[in-house]
């Protein structure tokens, strides 16, 4: 796999399925798992790394985002409905840590 063969939004989306990947690998399906394994993304020069003014705020937006929407799709699976008390199956995504969201920063008010 090679990321020139995604384009705009698509490879922004394999990068961000990477970096779910990096932090906790059982937060993406197995296949992806897999192709994960043996590939790493092409390295940007130091330039490119340093974070802009906003930049961690903009990732925490779209990590909540991202959020809500797995939530949204996915939440049923972690919903408490059996009225036998069997537990939920859940799912991985379901974890604000799979998207880069902390504790704290689902404390913090908006601004």
């Amino acid at each position: 796999m090679r990321l020139d063969e995604f384009q705009g939004v698509n490879a922004g989306y394999v990068l961000e399925l990477y970096e779910r990947y990096r932090r906790n690998p059982e937060s993406v399906d197995p296949e992806t798992r897999k192709a994960f394994e043996s590939w790493t993304p092409p390295s940007t020069d130091a330039a490119s790394e340093q974070p802009v003014s906003g930049d961690a705020n903009i990732r925490k937006i779209v990590g909540a985002a991202a959020l809500a929407d797995c939530i949204r799709r996915y939440g049923h699976l972690a919903a408490r409905i059996d009225p036998l008390g069997s537990e939920p199956i859940g799912d991985p995504s379901l974890s604000p840590a799979a998207h880069g969201i902390t504790d704290a920063d689902r404390r913090r008010p908006g601004r």
